[in-house]
């Protein structure tokens, strides 16, 4: 069914208000949630996340180990967030937006046989793809879809009016 960008936000606002963030993942789900529509807040709720184990903001759980759950989000939110990464059909998405505390995110992705480098910078974002035996993908930057071939490397420029791409062939 349809959700839209008010009915998220009419969400959100409910739902701030009941919350009491008593656990650790309670930050990393909201910074997850305010990441495109309030990025201060979003980046707060970040850095209370990473600080959970070392600050031991549970006051004394420190000493029993780590909230892997708490670190896992946290890279997930880095990654998926960052780079606006989604499966939707047979097409990979991604519509990223590197946060202003980063100046550029690399990361390896598997895809459907593929391997994928991926470097997200303020202007652009890179996608490489390992030689791997593995067929074309349909791959989609900011709406704009495309088709991937192994052993390519593609840089789609990004900026407010338009996105131009650039393909070679890498010798690897």
């Amino acid at each position: 069914y349809p959700f839209h960008d008010d009915t998220i936000q009419r969400n959100i606002a409910y739902y701030a208000g009941r919350s009491s963030h008593g656990s650790t993942l309670s930050r990393v789900v909201y910074a997850w949630i305010l990441a495109r529509s309030d990025r201060p807040r979003a980046i707060n709720f970040f850095a209370e996340a990473l600080q959970s184990d070392v600050s031991d903001v549970q006051q004394g759980t420190t000493a029993e180990g780590i909230h892997l759950g708490a670190m896992a989000g946290t890279v997930d939110q880095v990654q998926r967030v960052s780079t606006g990464i989604e499966v939707r059909g047979d097409i990979l998405h991604l519509n990223p937006e590197l946060p202003q505390e980063m100046e550029r995110l690399d990361m390896r992705i598997r895809y459907r046989g593929h391997s994928l480098d991926l470097r997200l910078t303020r202007d652009s974002l890179t996608v490489r793809g390992h030689k791997d035996a593995a067929p074309p993908i349909s791959l989609s930057v900011n709406g704009k879809v495309c088709e991937f071939i192994t052993g390519t490397t593609r840089v789609f420029r990004l900026n407010d009016e338009t996105m131009d791409e650039k393909q070679e062939t890498t010798g690897e």
